[in-house]
């Protein structure tokens, strides 16, 4: 594995993480992150109400060269065997889309307490609604013509280098799972 230089985010000092975690760039990163997450069910990087319980400090990765940038390591495919669970997930993704501003900010409320645990940072409801801009910018782009038209390429190539593949059942469902969680956020 390729070594990246920076810090993450339990030993980020706390003059630097007040610079950092008010950087409204890296904000709306957070909520570009959080969007590509649920996409792909990684549920150890960010912790979300009612949907991820814990968040890893260690798979974020906050780098300072021309701008902050935020690095995100160790993420994973993690599809619902289970169809109920399944089903209920992908609810809990179509109601994202379609929240108001009090339930978008009670869904990234967990992420105060997770960066104030870890960096000693005091977020504050500005910041974390600077998230959910993030969040919400990230959807309407993937879900824009352009985007739509980009992530069934992204798609198509998928399925081509599946079918190449050794272990052609699990990337199937890897990737039949991203699909419809993605769905999730397009369709009306």
């Amino acid at each position: 594995m390729e070594f990246m230089k920076g810090v993450n985010l339990r030993y980020l000092p706390p003059p630097v993480a007040s610079l950092y975690l008010e950087d409204q760039n890296l904000l709306h990163s957070i909520g570009s992150a959080i969007v590509f997450d649920l996409m792909i069910n990684n549920w150890d990087r960010f912790p979300l109400h009612n949907i991820y319980k814990v968040g890893n400090p260690k798979n974020l990765i906050f780098q300072r060269l021309d701008m902050i940038e935020l690095h995100l390591i160790d993420h994973i495919v993690t599809p619902i065997g289970n169809t109920g669970l399944a089903d209920n997930y992908f609810r809990q993704l179509k109601m994202i889309r379609n929240m108001d501003d009090t339930a978008k900010l009670q869904l990234v409320r967990p992420i105060k307490e997770f960066v104030m645990n870890y960096s000693y940072h005091e977020m504050l409801d500005e910041h974390l609604m600077i998230i959910v801009e993030g969040m919400y910018e990230t959807i309407e782009v993937i879900s824009s013509p352009e985007g739509q038209i980009f992530m069934e390429n992204l798609f198509d190539s998928m399925d081509e280098r599946v079918k190449k593949s050794v272990k052609s059942e699990i990337d199937t469902k890897y990737i039949n799972f991203i699909k419809k969680a993605y769905r999730c956020f397009v369709d009306e």
